[in-house]
């Protein structure tokens, strides 16, 4: 029995270190994304032209930021007092916010290329790497809500196994913070 109870020890022991190993190479990846991007983001704003405006269509993307910040959060305390249906529910809203956001985002950064044409054309490189990191970000969000999304089907999302929700809130709540900067420095 004690060998048994070793074991289970054991057992939970490597898995905390797992979960634990994963929560910090999430934190270095946001924490060098957000400096990268960042970076780009002030150097860019150093070139931009002073008449250099976002689109009315951002505003409505960045309230979907909030809401999709706000509804994650809320699932990941559903999840946490183990509500799974309504810990789910939130899920799908956040996935269905995030791919708003997504075709927004899509919206609104071909408005500004045609509307800015000649002004990032001398600068087209650093719009576009921005443009490329803030995409795969966005979709790489979103694959992440799909991966929940079926984990939850699985089984794998509950009270006692919460560390993916728990990491998708913190990926979401740091790109909401990320968008919510470029946002004020354009």
């Amino acid at each position: 029995m004690n060998k048994l109870r070793y074991l289970i020890e054991k057992r939970l022991a490597e898995k905390q270190k797992i979960n634990k190993a994963r929560n910090n190479l999430l934190w270095l990846f946001l924490l060098s994304s957000f400096i990268f991007f960042t970076f780009l983001s002030i150097l860019y704003t150093q070139i931009k032209a002073k008449n250099f405006q976002l689109t009315p269509i951002f505003y409505l993307s960045t309230f979907m930021v909030l809401v999709n910040s706000i509804s994650i959060h809320v699932s990941y305390v559903y999840y946490k007092k183990d509500e799974l249906e309504k810990g789910l529910l939130y899920l799908y809203f956040t996935l269905a916010i995030c791919f708003m956001f997504l075709c927004l985002q899509l919206v609104g950064w071909s408005q500004l290329f045609v509307r800015y044409y000649e002004v990032l054309k001398s600068n087209l490189m650093l719009f576009i790497i921005i443009s490329g990191f803030h995409f795969a970000h966005i979709v790489g969000g979103w694959l992440f809500l799909i991966y929940l999304v079926f984990a939850h089907h699985r089984y794998k999302i509950h009270a006692k196994s919460i560390n993916g929700i728990k990491n998708a809130t913190f990926y979401f709540h740091t790109l909401g913070i990320v968008w919510l900067i470029l946002f004020i420095l354009f």
